[in-house]
């Protein structure tokens, strides 16, 4: 420690000080004890400190903290302390914006180590303060952007809590506003993503807000939402507004009016994102829906016709339904908008599944391309005359793919297949992908299907969706449809008419109207009335 601190009379370098103690400790201090290391450890970092060395002094001292936390030794405490206290003076801006995560880190352990002692109160307040003003200078002017960025090992919420936890609000909001500042500056080689941690510290952010004011919060509340969008994190901006966002009924006037603020600016921006994403099909976005439906309906009716427009496009299946019957979503709130909302998609999705539950059941969509027999010597063929398939994946050699496409050209010329040579997880084998991209109303009875013959059943290399035949799922599709127009059905008023229409084209399949050749909701009504009135029976539909 001595050596390395004195500066050569033969060289004008400056002493770097005992760089190569935490390298060493970790195979001495079991063997001298920790009793005899104390003395030397913190006159290391000292040395550290005075020659600038801070980088080596943090590291020594995360070497240090390391060991305690493990329970080495009573005595590895009582060296943390008193090294804890010399904390308050280490910190620096360069350390902090050059290693942002274990900055925050080593303080969090040096604090907790302080605080267990109540005569150590005022090293304590020193630590918090140096540490406070490194993350967020009292004079925005003195802010300096960072050389790493702030990723999800940022322990945000254990630093708030502690404040919010101690009654320090006023420094709580400075960590608030200098991380919501420091996660939005671009940083070299790294991807800026704005205030990502937010939706992680919703719990000690409402009581700081409690405290101080949600008026006095307005300002870096509604300028993380809109980093957030900025930086293109529309998802995480929705998800943050709804874990502060409360009922409606429960919270405060002033509360209230931000959270409507913030939501407004991050469902607008969630909303043009998905349309721009054509988000309208994976399952997987169900729960992004929800939160984005349930703030557009309690706190920003003004872009209610937005979001509708968009869950217009929405995959009947794996969205639109299972959004409107939601039982949760619909009971949560009695707002105008959302019941405003709710009753405009309900009648949209009660349209669609009449359309398909009116439709002849003996006919289905099937994927078609021109002249398919002329294709039926390639090695893919049975998949270019079957109807039933639309995605052929077939792992082959990749020196093949050219081959493959070029005898394919035509069709890919006329729009009516695309290929795609790709390799899953970017390792392994390579794969030839055809997809068919147009398709024909066909009645079951002339499908062109191929699903029986055991090729296309057992070779472990070709993977073809759908996976089930459209013989037999037609069949199961439709009566899934009537279930489903079963369970709308109860979301519409009595008088409604589409429940009408609903009504009749849910009635028993045992009836003696022949609907073959019918196109559309309406017709088919028109065809049941006619039938009943020839009958002579009564029936009134509005």
């Amino acid at each position: 420690v001595w050596l390395s601190s004195q500066k050569r009379s033969d060289s004008s370098l400056k002493p770097r000080g005992p760089v190569l103690l935490a390298t060493a400790l970790d195979r001495t201090y079991n063997k001298i004890g920790w009793d005899l290391l104390a003395d030397v450890l913190v006159e290391s970092v000292k040395k550290l400190c005075e020659l600038d060395n801070m980088s080596d002094a943090f590291n020594l001292m995360e070497k240090i903290t390391g060991a305690s936390s493990r329970g080495d030794d009573s005595q590895c405490s009582l060296v943390c302390t008193r090294l804890a206290k010399l904390t308050s003076k280490m910190f620096n801006i360069d350390r902090f914006l050059s290693k942002p995560n274990a900055t925050a880190k080593l303080f969090l352990t040096q604090y907790k180590h302080l605080e267990k002692d109540p005569s150590n109160k005022q090293f304590c307040s020193e630590l918090l303060n140096s540490f406070v003003d490194i993350m967020s200078p009292r004079d925005p002017k003195c802010r300096r952007e960072p050389s790493h960025s702030m990723d999800r090992e940022f322990p945000l919420k254990d630093i708030l809590s502690l404040l919010v936890d101690g009654r320090l609000m006023e420094l709580g909001k400075r960590v608030l506003e200098g991380y919501v500042w420091l996660s939005s500056q671009r940083v070299a080689c790294y991807t800026c993503g704005g205030p990502r941690l937010l939706d992680t510290v919703d719990v000690p952010l409402v009581k700081l807000c409690e405290a101080l004011g949600w008026n006095e919060m307005n300002d870096v509340l509604v300028e993380s939402v809109k980093m957030l969008c900025k930086h293109r994190n529309t998802e995480e901006a929705v998800l943050f507004v709804d874990k502060i966002a409360p009922a409606v009924s429960e919270g405060s006037s002033h509360r209230l009016r931000i959270c409507s603020k913030m939501a407004k600016i991050a469902c607008d921006e969630e909303i043009k994102r998905l349309d721009d994403a054509r988000r309208y099909k994976s399952a997987n976005d169900f729960l992004r829906y929800k939160k984005l439906l349930w703030l557009v309906g309690n706190y920003c009716p003004t872009i209610a016709p937005k979001f509708v427009t968009l869950a217009k496009k929405l995959d009947v299946d794996a969205i639109l339904y299972p959004l409107l019957t939601d039982i949760g979503l619909r009971s949560s709130s009695s707002a105008d908008a959302m019941k405003t909302t709710m009753s405009e998609l309900t009648n949209h999705c009660a349209q669609l599944l009449n359309s398909r539950v009116g439709s002849d059941p003996d006919t289905v969509t099937a994927w078609t391309i021109s002249n398919p027999d002329l294709y039926a010597n390639f090695e893919f063929g049975e998949f270019l005359q079957s109807q039933c398939k639309k995605i052929f994946d077939w792992k082959v050699r990749k020196s093949d793919h050219r081959g493959f496409e070029a005898a394919l050209q035509h069709l890919i010329d006329a729009g009516e297949i695309r290929c795609l040579s790709h390799q899953p997880g970017y390792t392994g084998a390579y794969y030839f992908k055809i997809t068919k991209l147009k398709t024909c109303r066909v009645a079951l009875s002339d499908l062109s299907c191929s699903c029986s013959t055991e090729h296309m059943n057992f070779d472990m290399k070709i993977t073809q969706e759908p996976s089930s035949c459209l013989r037999h799922s037609s069949q199961w599709e439709r009566r899934e449809d009537k279930k489903k127009l079963d369970a709308i059905k109860a979301y519409l008023p009595a008088d409604s008419i589409l429940k009408r229409k609903a009504d009749v084209l849910g009635a028993d399949d045992d009836d003696e109207v022949i609907l073959t050749g019918v196109t559309n909701v309406a017709e088919t009504v028109a065809k049941r009335v006619k039938a009943a009135e020839d009958a002579g029976e009564v029936i009134e539909i509005l």
